[in-house]
């Protein structure tokens, strides 16, 4: 039997679980267990969402997972802008190895501490951990908590994301990059959950700086992001949009049922 198909009734089993997350989740111990990714180990609790179990299962957004592997190389730096639980920041790290460096930004206070427990785990020291938001200014913010570990935003009034609020500090990636004496950057993966046109505007100065620089955006229409307006604005960094899928040279349109792309110069 071919290889492929030998596989495939375990992956259907695995996106069976996922698929039925909800119906499962009563039987699965609330807490954190140390999962397989692709970046070595995490802890993840897979009772809180079916993007958990994805992430066990080597299933969560597959095709990001390969632009990162398909851009990054061993000595480049990563910014991971809205670590949730550092499943990119770790997968970057094991590529860029100990000459690359990777900067990995969460700002909620108990996301934060489990990616610091999976980088301790795995013993990376190039992953610096910056507990703050980014924005396009430096101060203060309310940062609210949504109803999952991956939803909580710097917006006000999304839908489920209204499970109170944490003060936190918001720092633009120019000035922490510059504080960290960072000045080359290879990769931005951006997800902040509707905050995407603040972190770009913080992040100008790096995005002209990097001529080569690859951008990894989620886009959040379903939350009030104007799609055109992110799209407008990239194209004045000099940089242009194109579909998150291999090779990378398909363009995105500005609609709302677009929610991944990759921004880079045009070769």
């Amino acid at each position: 039997m071919p290889k492929l198909l030998r596989k495939s009734p375990v992956r259907f089993a695995k996106r069976l679980l996922i698929n039925h997350h909800d119906k499962i989740r009563w039987c699965i111990p609330d807490r954190y267990f140390v999962c397989s990714v692709p970046g070595g180990k995490i802890y993840l609790n897979i009772k809180e969402s079916s993007m958990m179990l994805e992430r066990c299962f080597w299933l969560y957004e597959p095709e990001k997972t390969k632009a990162v592997q398909n851009f990054l190389r061993p000595g480049d730096s990563f910014v991971d802008v809205g670590g949730n639980k550092g499943d990119f920041a770790l997968l970057a790290a094991k590529i860029v190895g100990p000459r690359g460096k990777v900067i990995c930004v969460e700002p909620e206070p108990k996301n934060f501490g489990w990616i610091t427990r999976s980088v301790q785990l795995n013993g990376y020291e190039n992953i610096q951990l910056c507990n703050v938001a980014l924005s396009d200014h430096d101060g203060e913010a309310a940062l609210h908590l949504g109803a999952k570990s991956g939803f909580h935003t710097l917006l006000s009034g999304a839908p489920e994301r209204d499970h109170g609020f944490v003060k936190v500090k918001t720092r633009t990636l120019d000035g922490l990059l510059r504080d960290s004496k960072i000045q080359s950057v290879n990769i931005l993966k951006i997800d902040v959950e509707g905050a995407e046109l603040q972190v770009l505007r913080g992040a100008a100065e790096t995005i002209r700086a990097n001529p080569h620089l690859v951008v990894l955006l989620d886009l959040h229409p379903s939350l009030g992001v104007n799609v055109a307006e992110v799209f407008d604005f990239l194209a004045s960094l000099g940089l242009s949009v194109f579909q998150m899928r291999s090779p990378y040279n398909l363009p995105a349109l500005p609609t709302r049922e677009i929610y991944d792309v990759v921004a880079k110069k045009s070769a």
